[in-house]
């Protein structure tokens, strides 16, 4: 098993319609690669966690990159993992105001330094905040598709 969080710049036009389309597709497609996750969509940027089977992951990178719908994706941690964090979630989509990220970001006036911030965010802290997500403890979060 592997897991990646990447950040990436949502296409200007997303909107809630682009995003439960996202989810959709994404969970028919990880359902069938063993894959689990959740997609963060916060002002302007995606933070995503996704975890599976090595090639599985590879092959769903690969589509991800080639997705119009954002661009600059930057991998912020990519590495073999023992513990599966989304046990329940082919992929789990929500909204969340960047003010309610724990990573210095309430005061992070541009989409650039947003995800300057989160990339210099340690990988442990990254999977703590993506573990107390699932696990219900961050509330500031809005639904799209689960």
């Amino acid at each position: 098993m592997h897991r990646v969080i990447y950040v990436s710049r949502a296409a200007e036009n997303m909107n809630f319609a682009s995003l439960s389309q996202i989810a959709t597709t994404a969970q028919r497609y990880n359902e069938r690669d063993n894959l689990s996750g959740v997609l963060l969509w916060v002002e302007g940027m995606f933070l995503q966690l996704i975890e599976g089977p090595k090639e599985n992951l590879h092959n769903t990178l690969v589509r991800i990159q080639n997705d119009s719908r954002h661009s600059g994706l930057l991998r912020l941690s990519y590495r073999p993992t023992y513990e599966v964090i989304c046990t329940d979630w082919t992929m789990g989509c929500y909204s969340a105001k960047a003010s309610a990220l724990p990573f210095g970001l309430a005061h992070a006036e541009s989409l650039s330094t947003r995800i300057q911030r989160i990339h210099a965010t340690p990988d442990k802290q990254l999977e703590r905040f993506f573990r107390q997500f699932y696990c219900g403890d961050f509330k500031h979060a809005e639904p799209i598709a689960a």
